[in-house]
């Protein structure tokens, strides 16, 4: 069974590059990426994005611990 991530090195934007510049390259790699790049892609947004809204959410909680005790 092949896993559905790439590695960890492949961050959010080297994904978002590599699928904007997918079309110029060749149909060899064209199939290789769509075979192994998008199955990938939409867990590692939504990791993203759900991993930004918990660092906002922490950060704004951080910020009103002083406030609320003054």
């Amino acid at each position: 069974m092949k896993p559905n991530c790439l590695p960890l090195p492949f961050s959010v934007v080297h994904l978002t590059i590599i699928i904007i510049f997918q079309g110029f390259l060749p149909k060899e790699w064209d199939t290789l990426f769509v075979k192994y790049l998008y199955p990938s892609f939409t867990p590692t947004m939504f990791l993203f994005v759900a991993g930004t809204v918990v660092y906002g959410v922490v950060k704004y909680l951080e910020n009103e611990k002083p406030n609320s005790s003054s």
